[in-house]
């Protein structure tokens, strides 16, 4: 009678270890993602009296790999688009795009069944290519930092829907124009970039 109680109590510690195994094997794997939305540098030259287009379509690929359910790594290609201030017979007065990879780590928090909040920080390491009068003035590497605050929604066992917000902190060349002088005034200054988008990603 011992004997089988404990023999009983063996299958039970097994089933539910197996039980939390397969749980922990569903949540555990590579993935790959695509994300698409709209990027924002505000304030952009304030003192200047110009047309500023600040904002534009950016898109990610990304490679990532989840532990558990709770927390993943991942690699990101991110451009972010472009930007421009002014109008000349050239095009801009002022132009620069951003694009290059981010290295972050990936926090999640279950709500529901479906639903998780996630929450990513770390390192933007791209390139800025900036162009004065139609004509190229800067290309410089940056290292940035990286913040993302989102909502999950898992449509299938594989498949993750997600709507995040992202905070990049990114070096520019900003300039003050001297419309009687006709001279430009060139420093660098950080920019917060942000972005906010939808995305789609494949958990194998």
């Amino acid at each position: 009678m011992i004997k089988q109680s404990m023999i009983n109590r063996i299958a039970v510690v097994l089933f539910l270890c197996s039980a939390a195994f397969a749980q922990w094997d569903n949540n555990r794997g590579v993935y790959l993602g695509a994300s698409v939305g709209r990027s924002d540098l505000s304030d952009l030259s304030p003192e200047q009296a110009l047309d500023v287009d600040d904002e534009d379509i950016a898109y990610g690929l990304t490679l990532g790999f989840q532990f558990n359910r709770y927390i993943a790594l991942e690699t990101e290609y991110l451009d972010l688009g472009e930007i421009s201030v002014g109008q000349a017979p050239a095009g801009a007065l002022a132009s620069a795009d951003a694009s290059g990879a981010r290295f972050s780590v990936v926090g999640m928090l279950p709500l529901s069944q479906r639903f998780s909040a996630v929450g990513k920080l770390g390192l933007f390491a791209g390139d800025v290519d900036e162009r004065f009068f139609g004509q190229p003035a800067d290309s410089s590497s940056d290292v940035a930092s990286a913040i993302d605050l989102g909502i999950q929604y898992k449509l299938t066992n594989h498949v993750f829907l997600s709507l995040d917000w992202s905070n990049y902190d990114l070096e520019f060349l900003d300039f003050t124009l001297n419309v009687q002088n006709n001279t430009v005034t060139l420093v660098n200054v950080d920019r917060d970039a942000e972005l906010l988008k939808l995305g789609v990603r494949y958990l194998w």
